[in-house]
């Protein structure tokens, strides 16, 4: 049966907490321009909450057509879903979406599994990721608010961040997190300053741990634990899969991760 489209008052739908967090006022702009030249190509997606309406996805439409002073929004409107069931189909919508922060989405992966009681290896198969993103994600939330703020403003990349977890000296995380923000380091300095610590420490430095399988074959990878041989292993599966549906052949994909982790 196809789904009826209504106009719905712009009045009577509720804001609520989404996946996504920070709505870029110039890209609203851009949205609001784009509809207003061409008209609301796609409904949003709503439910109901007694007289009025929740978001289930479209938000950003939503607040172009406020902007345009519209009073109404093309939508479908559905049964109202649980709490849990509409975050994972809100993650399952934003995930897909390029300009997601890492925050964002390790935020609403902390919130699924609190309503779920599902673990990260769960998640992750409900939202098509590894789960070693899954992983790396959650981990940004266990850092300073400031660090985090930080990230979610963009004046540290995720991938320092997910370094910046593995530091457990609280000066010596907030220090390079701050020359991170200045732009005197990089990630791989953040890297670098952790690994030296570990040595200055007297810690046994991260070692190649290769092991042996069936038919003479073998993999190696650089961890100290069984944990981070697991991660290791899950990401380097991820994107030779990746790769593996780009046609790329095996040294390509060698050179291109040696290129991208350089």
């Amino acid at each position: 049966m196809k789904e009826e489209i209504i106009q719905v008052p712009l009045d009577k739908i509720d804001f609520r907490l989404q996946v996504r967090e920070v709505f870029d006022d110039q890209l609203i702009a851009g949205l609001a321009a784009n509809i207003d030249a061409i008209g609301q190509e796609y409904p949003i997606l709503l439910f109901k909450e007694q007289e009025r309406f929740g978001i289930e996805d479209g938000e950003r439409r939503c607040r172009a057509l406020k902007l345009l002073g519209r009073k109404t929004v093309a939508a479908i409107v559905k049964e109202k879903p649980s709490e849990a069931q509409l975050l994972l189909r809100q993650c399952s919508c934003d995930f897909q979406r390029q300009d997601l922060s890492a925050m964002e989405k390790a935020s609403a992966m902390e919130r699924l599994m609190k309503e779920t009681n599902w673990n990260g290896k769960e998640v992750a198969a409900k939202l098509g990721v590894s789960p070693a993103m899954v992983t790396r994600l959650v981990a940004l939330l266990t850092l300073p608010a400031e660090i985090r703020q930080a990230l979610k403003e963009g004046k540290i990349p995720a991938s320092a961040g997910y370094e910046l977890v593995k530091i457990e000296d609280a000066v010596t995380q907030h220090q390079l997190a701050q020359m991170l923000m200045e732009g005197k380091i990089t990630r791989d300095g953040v890297t670098g300053a952790r690994k030296a610590a570990k040595r200055k420490e007297g810690e046994k430095p991260v070692k190649r741990a290769t092991a042996m399988l069936e038919g003479g074959r073998w993999v190696t990878v650089a961890a100290t634990t069984l944990e981070d041989f697991i991660v290791a292993l899950e990401e380097a599966l991820q994107k030779a899969r990746k790769g593996r549906t780009q046609g790329l052949a095996l040294d390509t994909f060698l050179r291109l991760l040696k290129d991208t982790a350089a």
